[in-house]
Order: structure tokens, then sequence, then C-alpha cells
């Protein structure tokens, strides 16, 4: 997914100056993917799926979604999209984790 494809998903123009985008390195770029990690652990409890049946639903493996949610470097943002909505989250909920207030 492409940066302004998860924009459009979230509903936020490419072009708002108070969306906190920003490329994959640094303090808050860390903290925002730390936030995302967090909503699909959520969202994957919140719905009662094991890692499993959440790795199902993305068509991927246990051991990938394991890797998500302790927010290893190697996973893209778009694998941590997917996973928060196969999880069963919301755009509103990916708003909130997006911005800080997951």
């Amino acid at each position: 997914m492409t940066r302004t494809a998860c924009l459009k998903v979230c509903s936020i123009r490419w072009f708002d100056p108070g969306f906190p985008w920003v490329e994959r390195t640094g303090r808050r770029a860390r903290r925002i993917e730390a936030d995302l990690v967090t909503a699909v652990r959520e969202a994957r409890r919140k719905h009662g799926l094991s890692q499993t049946h959440l790795a199902q639903r993305m068509r991927s493996s246990q051991s990938r979604v394991a890797t998500i949610e302790t927010g290893d470097p190697s996973v893209s943002l778009d694998l941590i999209v997917r996973a928060l909505f196969a999880a069963g989250a919301t755009r509103r909920e990916l708003q909130r984790a997006l911005a800080g207030t997951a």
C-alpha cells in the first residue's frame, strides 16, 4: 500500500499539514509505528482472535503475526496496516493509532 493509498483509506489528504506521516526514521516515526503495532495487538485481542486466526485472515503465518506484534523493523507499514484491518479495526481506529491517541 502506498502512502497515498493509506491516507485515502483513512480519509486523510496527504497534504494535510496536521498529518503525522513521516519516513520510517527518527523518534516520531518509531513512535507511530509502535502505536500501530499496539493497535494491531489490541484489535486482535478485542475481537477474540488468536495470532493463528489473524494470520489466516491475512493469508500469512502465525510467526509473521508474532513478528508484527513485536515491532520488528523488517515488517512493512503496509503489512502492519493490513494486520490492523484483518484484526477488525476500523478506519477511525487506524486514524487514532496514527495520531498517537489509540
